[in-house]
């Protein structure tokens, strides 16, 4: 079974706590692939400033591994995207994988109130940043799978906290330095630096 981690967000713009992200959930848990998803619309109401062309093209600039791929369903979707029909549209796609929703634990924190988060349990594993809050939070289970490792032996309903050192990054710092005037380009790949630049996003 093909094993393939799944990293949704706004990407606005996508930077490097995206990539680290990605890059240590992908070598610790040993998965296949990881699919990057932007959305069309949040469905958590978060601001979405560049269009979904031009996030989709800084995703393009900023990953080059061939383990990633950019998945660009929800924003041909054209509306507001909700994971649970992401995740049946990718069990649709590809029948024989097994499919590892990751996600930082801020979100985690807030997963109580995705629309049918106990479905999505029933579709996929759940990869998350380890932090205390997330140890506390009453959604986790008995069945939770401290060892990065052994969450690929299940198909679904397995929550993993994966030990990363976050880097202190976020979107919106990155939107507000812009906006102020300031040097960003040490949050961000290179590329993708220069088309914020060249394409004047978020100055205003």
């Amino acid at each position: 079974m093909l094993k393939i981690g799944i990293f949704g967000g706004t990407f606005d713009p996508i930077h490097l706590g995206h990539i680290h992200l990605a890059n240590e959930v992908f070598e610790q848990c040993k998965l296949d692939m990881i699919y990057f998803i932007p959305c069309y619309h949040s469905a958590h109401n978060k601001p979405i400033i560049a269009t979904p062309s031009q996030r989709l093209d800084m995703l393009h600039l900023a990953v080059n591994s061939p383990e990633f791929y950019i998945d660009d369903r929800e924003i041909k979707c054209g509306q507001v995207s909700y994971t649970i029909d992401t995740l049946q549209s990718l069990r649709g796609d590809l029948p024989n994988a097994d499919f590892y929703l990751i996600m930082g634990a801020d979100a985690f924190l807030k997963f109580n109130t995705w629309r049918d988060w106990r479905r999505i349990l029933a579709l996929t594993n759940v990869i998350i940043a380890d932090r205390e809050e997330v140890r506390e939070s009453t959604i986790l289970s008995s069945s939770i799978y401290l060892d990065a490792k052994a969450i690929i032996e299940h198909a679904h309903n397995k929550i993993a906290l994966v030990k990363i050192k976050p880097l202190p990054v976020s979107a919106t710092q990155i939107r507000s330095l812009v906006k102020e005037g300031k040097n960003a380009s040490y949050l961000l790949p290179e590329k993708v630096w220069q088309y914020i630049i060249t394409n004047q996003l978020y100055c205003s």
